[in-house]
C-alpha cells in the first residue's frame, strides 16, 4: 500500500518527482542511496507489480527496495478555481519552453496523436522564433486499422507547415535485430509498453545531436474529457454539450453508457462510503476482486492479495471524504497514483502536459471544459481542451479519430519474454507461465526481469 502524506509536495501536486524513505527516517529522491551499504532487493514488492490495481492502473506500488519506501503526496482534485481555458494557449506555450529549457537542439517523440503533435507544433514556433533545430522521432508502427505511423507523421507534418527534421525508428522487433534494453532505474520496473523501442528513439534522438526528448504524455489524463460529465453538462446549463455528450455515449457504448450516466446522477443521494462503491464497481469491474493472477507464485498471492484489499479500501476511503462526484473521482483516478516514466537512454526526457505548473493549472479548470460539442469528430468533442491548442485554420488537418496499437503491442511482447531470473528466484509460476496470453501481464514481468537483472549488476542481491 503506498503512503499518501499531505505536505510531502506542494509544488508537485502529482509526485511524480518522487521521493522516498528508509526505516531510519531519512528522506531523498534516490531509493538505492537510502538502500545502505548492502542494498537487497524484496521479491515480495516486486510480487505487488504484478497486483491488480498496479497493473491496471500502470503505476509502481512501491520501490523494491528493502527498507525503503516511496512517499506520496495525499491530493484531493481541487475545486473549480475561477479560472478558464482562456489561459490554456500561454500556460502549454511556457510549459514547452520550460521543458526544453536551453537545449539548443529539441527532439519530440511524435505518435501522429493530437497530444504528441501538440507538443511538436509548439515546440516549433518556439524553435522557429529562437534559432533552435528541431527533431520529430517516429516509431514506425502499424496502428489496428492498418495505418503506418510514419506516413500519418510525414502527413501531419507537412499540413502543419512544421519545419523539423524528421526520424524514422522502424518496427525492428524480430529476435534476429534484437534492440537494447533501456537503462536501469532504482526506482522499479518501468512500465512503458514498448522499452526497447523507446530506447532506440531516445539513442536515435542522442546521436542526431538533440539535449532534450519531449513527449505528449499526460494529455489525456489531464485534459481528455472524463466519464460521468453528463450531470456536471447539466449543471452548468451547457444543454447542447450535455445533448452531445449523450450521443456520443451511445455510439461508443450504446445503452450501458447512459445507464451508467444515470447512476452518477442518482449516487448523489446516496451516503459517500455507498457512492463510492457504487463508483468503483461501475467505474473499475476489472478491480472489484482483490484475486492474484495465477502466473504469480503461491506463496507470494497471500500477500499481494492484503495489499490488494488494504490498497481498495484505502482509495474507496479517499473518494469517499473528497469526491462525492464520479466525473471528479474519474478525473482523480486518471491522474493519481502518477509516475512518470524514467528515460530510456542518456538523453533526459520531460512531459510538457505533466510539468508541476501545468498540472496545477489544468487540474483547476472546470472539468466541463474538457467536452466541445462545436468540433466535429467524437475524439475531437472529447478532446477539446488538446485541440484548443492548435490555430482554428489548421484543425481541419489534425486526425479525426485515436490511434490503437494493440497488434503491435501484442506481436512485441511475444517476441521480448526472457525471464530466467523470476523463474530462478520462484516470482513465478512456469505452469502458467507458459499459458499466460494477457499482454499487459507479460509486460509487466518482463520489466520486472530486467530490473532484477540491473540490480544485480549493481550488486544487490535478494530478499524474502
Amino acid at each position: 500500500m503506498f503512503q499518501m502524506l499531505p505536505d510531502l509536495s506542494v509544488s508537485d501536486p502529482t509526485g511524480r518527482i518522487p521521493l522516498y524513505t528508509s526505516r531510519d527516517g531519512q528522506i531523498g529522491p534516490d531509493p538505492f542511496a537510502l538502500a545502505g551499504e548492502r542494498p537487497r532487493f524484496s521479491l515480495s514488492k516486486l510480487a505487488l507489480y504484478l497486483a491488480p490495481p498496479a497493473l491496471v492502473g500502470e503505476f509502481l506500488p512501491d520501490c523494491p527496495w528493502a527498507g525503503v519506501s516511496r512517499l506520496r503526496p495525499s491530493v484531493p482534485w481541487p475545486s473549480p478555481a475561477q479560472t478558464t481555458s482562456d489561459d490554456l494557449l500561454m500556460q502549454f506555450r511556457q510549459s514547452v519552453a520550460t521543458c526544453m529549457g536551453g537545449a539548443s537542439v529539441v527532439a519530440v517523440a511524435l505518435s501522429g496523436g493530437l497530444d504528441s503533435t501538440a507538443v511538436l507544433f509548439h515546440a516549433h514556433e518556439l524553435c522557429q522564433r529562437e534559432g533552435r533545430r528541431l527533431l520529430a522521432l517516429t516509431i514506425d508502427l502499424t496502428d489496428d486499422a492498418g495505418r503506418s505511423c510514419a506516413v500519418v507523421a510525414r502527413q501531419l507534418i507537412d499540413a502543419l507547415g512544421i519545419s523539423c527534421e524528421l526520424h524514422i525508428i522502424r518496427e525492428e522487433i524480430a529476435p534476429s535485430l534484437p534492440l537494447p534494453e533501456p537503462y536501469w532505474h532504482p526506482a522499479g520496473p518501468r512500465n512503458d509498453a514498448m522499452p526497447r523501442l523507446n530506447r532506440a528513439v531516445a539513442d536515435v534522438a542522442a546521436t542526431a545531436g538533440a539535449e532534450v526528448l519531449l513527449s505528449g504524455d499526460g494529455a489525456d489524463e489531464l485534459l481528455g474529457a472524463v466519464r460521468y460529465l453528463f450531470p456536471q453538462l447539466l449543471r452548468a446549463q451547457k444543454w447542447h454539450a450535455a445533448s452531445s455528450y449523450l450521443r456520443d455515449l451511445m455510439a461508443v457504448g450504446g445503452r450501458r453508457r447512459l445507464t451508467t450516466e444515470a447512476l452518477a446522477m442518482m449516487a448523489s443521494l446516496l451516503p459517500a462510503s455507498w457512492s463510492s462503491w457504487l463508483y468503483w464497481a461501475t467505474n473499475w469491474p476489472e478491480l472489484c476482486t482483490i484475486q492474484a493472477p495465477l502466473v504469480l507464485a503461491e506463496r507470494f498471492r497471500p500477500h499481494v492479495e492484503a495489499w490488494t484489499k488494504s490498497w481498495l479500501q484505502q482509495i474507496l476511503t479517499f473518494h469517499a471524504k473528497h469526491h462525492r462526484s464520479w466525473a471528479v473521482a474519474d478525473a482523480w483516478d486518471a491522474v493519481f497514483p502518477s509516475d512518470g516514466i524514467p528515460p530510456a537512454g542518456e538523453i533526459p526526457e520531460r512531459d510538457p502536459f505533466m510539468t508541476p505548473s501545468f498540472t496545477q493549472y489544468a487540474m483547476s479548470l472546470p472539468l466541463t471544459e474538457r467536452y466541445s460539442a462545436h468540433l466535429p469528430t467524437p475524439y475531437h468533442r472529447s478532446k477539446a481542451l488538446v485541440v484548443q491548442l492548435y490555430p482554428p485554420q489548421v484543425r481541419a488537418a489534425l486526425p479525426p479519430a485515436k490511434q490503437l496499437f494493440s497488434r503491435s503491442f501484442e506481436i512485441y511482447q511475444q517476441h521480448s519474454l526472457n525471464v530466467e531470473r523470476c523463474l530462478a528466484y520462484g516470482l513465478i509460476s512456469k505452469e502458467h507461465l507458459d499459458t499466460c496470453r494477457d499482454a499487459s501481464l507479460l509486460r509487466t514481468i518482463q520489466a520486472i526481469e530486467q530490473w532484477i537483472i540491473g540490480a544485480e549488476q549493481k550488486g544487490a542481491t535478494a530478499t524474502e
